[in-house]
């Protein structure tokens, strides 16, 4: 019986141990969550939501890696965020287009709701495109200034991929005659 006793005794002395190694050494846990941001693709579809703890914002891998289409590996308490994989081959002036096949009402419906989100963050991103240049311009600090170049040159890219991106949408609604 005594052995029991001690038994149970050290295994929760143990227990009880780890849980507050495992809460010292983690600046997260029990940490106050400060805010919450949603996290858009640009075509402003929701991936996930991010949580703001101590300034720093944290978002749900997975669901991020996923929408870029990066590869994702866990292996043991190492998360490693790998290249982008290409889903589709890069199009170029060259690409025959596939052949147009009539859209069904469902298919309709997703692509008039794309268009729409589509249209929706070029207007977004042009007003923040706008915002980022008058700052530019409005700016004297020299590092102020490359962050802001660096970022105008993002939602360049972001807009002008969005644009083609709206353009081949129209077109294939067009195309199947809607």
């Amino acid at each position: 019986m005594k052995k029991k006793i001690v038994g149970i005794t050290a295994a929760a002395l143990l227990f009880g141990s780890s849980i507050g190694f495992a809460a010292a050494s983690s600046p997260l846990i029990g940490a106050k969550v400060e805010g919450l941001f949603t996290v858009l693709k640009t075509d402003g579809t929701k991936i996930g939501d991010a949580v703001i703890i101590n300034g720093t914002a944290f978002a749900p891998v997975r669901a991020i890696s996923e929408a870029t289409g990066a590869n994702l590996t866990v292996k043991g308490k190492t998360i490693i965020l790998g290249e982008t994989v290409e889903t589709s081959p890069a199009v170029s002036e060259e690409t025959t287009p596939a052949p147009t096949l009539p859209l069904t009402a469902a298919e309709r419906e997703i692509l008039q709701t794309r268009i729409t989100k589509l249209e929706r963050g070029i207007s977004l991103t042009r007003e923040e495109l706008t915002q980022a240049q008058a700052k530019f311009t409005a700016s004297t600090d020299d590092a102020e200034k490359q962050r802001l170049k660096k970022s105008i040159s993002e939602l360049e890219t972001s807009l002008s991929g969005m644009q083609k991106a709206l353009d081949a949408d129209k077109a294939r609604l067009a195309a199947a005659g809607e």
